[in-house]
């Protein structure tokens, strides 16, 4: 964890999906469609975010932005500090690092004795 390092907004916005920020916080992605999330914040209000444009807002029109105004909203940041929002998501990676891959893949290969024959039989 970097507790030296003081993040400026502008630089979290830079390093930080909104997305990251929102898993990181610990709000549950309630549905998707195309490339909006929605994330339930536990008290009846909804977030939506735009994962292509790295974006938020809720309906309220003047609740929207990017990922340094969101930490001030939920609290993980202040005006020009955003370090402590910048933990939250170094745990959310690590956390990411060291699962285990739900599914497993090994590359199967079958060997072919003879190709032409499989690929291009001959006719007797």
């Amino acid at each position: 964890m970097n507790k030296l390092k003081k993040f400026t907004p502008m630089e979290f916005d830079s390093i930080v999906p909104v997305d990251d920020l929102c898993m990181a916080a610990g709000l549950v992605c309630i549905s998707q469609k195309k490339i909006l999330r929605h994330y339930d914040l536990g008290n009846g209000q909804e977030l939506t975010v735009n994962t292509a444009r790295n974006e938020w807002a809720m309906k309220n029109p003047d609740c929207y932005g990017c990922a340094s105004q969101l930490a001030v909203k939920l609290g993980l940041a202040g005006d020009s500090d955003c370090s402590k929002a910048f933990a939250e998501v170094e745990k959310l990676y690590a956390e990411r690092e060291n699962t285990p891959a739900a599914f497993g893949y090994t590359a199967v290969s079958r060997p072919v004795l003879d190709f032409t024959d499989t690929c291009h039989p001959q006719r007797p």
